[in-house]
This record gives structure tokens, sequence and C-alpha cells, in this order.
């Protein structure tokens, strides 16, 4: 009678080979339609948090006008290893003998925003380190050049950077008038409120470009990429420069040498001015170098989703507080970085084809 209760067929309770290898194949299958979404989803959520990270930086930037009255520099010379002190007549020339003092360091060492507000999870590291980073290998780029007389400096900046902010606005530190030329100015919010559309129209700041092959070298030194035994080093401490000199040659970044008497105006850079590709290789980050005389928006971001493949959406955020997600070349054509070169003396009208017949 127990016989009974056993299977006569022969045949095992379990799987056979082939359903099993079925199981898997269906498995395989369904977790190759699965993970693109979910690494899509993951970038979009990490996009998300830089995006929210700027708006904290853009409110930290609108208390400190209120305690200050001016905007931030971007960076100027201290007078010192440590601390916040620096004089005026100290911010001209080249010589940061004591490092940089950023504009991040203002905000987050006050407690009006944390420190990591200025990093960005889909960027390399989740941002580019400091110029000068101190002794700290975690706080260097892998393949950053340390010079041996500032090794021992460390920039009063975040640890690591994501965004650059609007150089046009946001002052270099060259403030001494030299023998009649223009100079840096610390800009009031004033100026900016009586631009048409305010300070909704104008970018605070954006992401930096990163190169997926060569880290933070697309904002990086001529000399480091062309092979100088420098080799690579940052220049995190550096702002975007929107615009270029109209008419001639001329750099912007160094604009404040050329006399009064003698400026020019400037115009928003031409799209044909950007590199259109995704910077992967070494060719593609020298069109990005910060120092670059075409334009230094080729440097802004292009690795969040959305925009044109070719050369990608960064994260923009306003100086009224609110941020937004687009391309470069949208904010070209907008005109949304201003219509006038605040931080600069003198002549600092940006021509408007659209209003202005002057050439």
């Amino acid at each position: 009678m127990s016989n009974r209760l056993h299977s006569t067929s022969g045949r095992s309770a379990g799987f056979t080979l082939i359903e099993l290898l079925v199981v898997i194949a269906v498995i395989a299958m369904l977790i190759g339609i699965l993970l693109p979404s979910l690494g899509a989803a993951r970038n979009a959520a990490r996009a998300t948090v830089c995006l929210n990270n700027t708006r904290q930086i853009a409110i930290a930037v609108t208390s400190y006008t209120v305690d200050n009255r001016w905007y931030p520099a971007s960076y100027v010379y201290p007078n010192s290893e440590k601390g916040q002190s620096w004089k005026i007549e100290d911010q001209k020339g080249t010589d940061p003998q004591f490092g940089y003092l950023h504009w991040s360091f203002a905000l987050f060492s006050s407690g009006q925003v944390p420190q990591n507000a200025f990093e960005c999870p889909s960027a390399f590291g989740k941002g580019a380190p400091r110029t000068n980073p101190g002794a700290l290998t975690e706080d260097q780029d892998p393949n950053q050049f340390i010079d041996p007389k500032t090794a021992h400096i460390i920039d009063r900046q975040a640890r690591r950077i994501a965004y650059g902010a609007n150089g046009a606005v946001i002052a270099r530190n060259k403030f001494v008038e030299e023998k009649g030329s223009r100079n840096n100015v610390l800009v009031n919010p004033a100026k900016l409120d009586a631009e048409p559309g305010g300070a909704a129209r104008i970018i605070l700041a954006a992401d930096f470009a990163f190169s997926p092959t060569s880290g933070w070298a697309t904002i990086g030194d001529e000399k480091g990429y062309e092979g100088g035994s420098d080799g690579f080093k940052s220049k995190s401490h550096r702002p975007f420069t929107p615009f270029r000199v109209r008419s001639g040659s001329g750099d912007p970044n160094e604009d404040y040498t050329v006399p009064a008497s003698k400026a020019k105006r400037f115009e928003y850079p031409d799209v044909s001015n950007l590199a259109t590709t995704d910077i992967k290789r070494k060719k593609d980050i020298l069109a990005g170098d910060l120092t670059n005389s075409k334009t230094t928006l080729n440097v802004v971001g292009r690795h969040h989703p959305g925009g044109d493949p070719s050369i990608g959406s960064a994260n923009f955020v306003f100086f009224d507080g609110h941020a937004d997600r687009m391309t470069v070349v949208e904010t070209i054509q907008k005109r949304l970085w201003g219509n006038r070169y605040h931080s600069l003396s003198g002549e600092n009208s940006v021509y408007d084809p659209a209003i202005d017949k002057a050439n």
C-alpha cells in the first residue's frame, strides 16, 4: 500500500537543466531591460540633488549681500596662510603666495550654507579640487600637480567645488587700478536689478564640466595640457568669463590691463565657439580650458540628462534663487549671463544685435 504513495514515473520533482537555463535567460533579459532605466533614474536623482545644492548657494549669496551690500569676490589673495583677511593693495599681478580665498569660503565658513552644497554627486569626485589642496591626497585630483613651494598651502575654498560663478558679477580679484587702466570692482545687487528682467534673468553659477577620461583637466592650465613640467593644475578658483572682447583680439580675463580710454565693448560668444563634443579626448579638453580665449563657457557642465547629446545639459542657478537645467547654447541665445560686465570698471556694456546698431 505504501508503494502507491510513490511516483511510478521515476521523474524527479526538481527543474530540468533546460528549464533552469530558460529561467536564467529570462532573468538576464529582464535585468538588461531594467538596468538602463534604473541608471537613468539614478542619474536624474543625482542631477536633482545638484540642482537643489545650487539653490542653497543662491540663498546664501543673497544673505551675504544683506550683510555686506556687495556680491562676494570670486577669489582674492589673502595676506596670511589662515583666516579671511586681505588687503586691496595686494589684489594685482599674480602672487598667490598664501593661496586663494574663494567665494565659497565666505559662505560656508559663516554657516550660511553647508560646505557639501558646493558638491554634485554627478560630477567626478563630486567636484573639482582646490587649486592648492594641501598635503592630504584625498583632497587632490589623481593627476594634480602640487608645487613643492606651496605644498603646505590650503586654499580657503570648499574641498570639492562642482560649480563656477558668473565672472561678470562675481568679480576676480584685480581691484587695483594701474596707470589709467580699468580694474575689477565689487558689484552691488542694485546693478542687476536695473537690468531688463532683473536678477531673475542673470545666471549666478553653473556646473563645471569634467572629462570622463581626464577628470578635472578641463579647468586646468594650458601648460599642463601641452606636457609642461608642472602637469595638470586645477583652476577651480576661477569664474566663467561669459563674454568676449568685441572687435579684434583680447582676453576678457585680462581686460583690466587695457587703458580705460581704449577699452572695448563686450559681446556674447558665437555658438560656433562652443566645443560640440563630450570632451572625452585630450584635444576636446583644450577647447574647454578656462584660459581659452574663444570662450570659457566651453567648460560649463554637460553631464546631466537632457539637451543636445553633443553638448549635454547643465544646472544653472540665477541671482534671484531659482534654478533650471538647460544647455549652454540656450543661455547664450537667451542672453542669460547679463547685459553688462558689471565686475569691470569703465565701458562694460555688452553688444545686443537686436537693439544696438553700434559696431
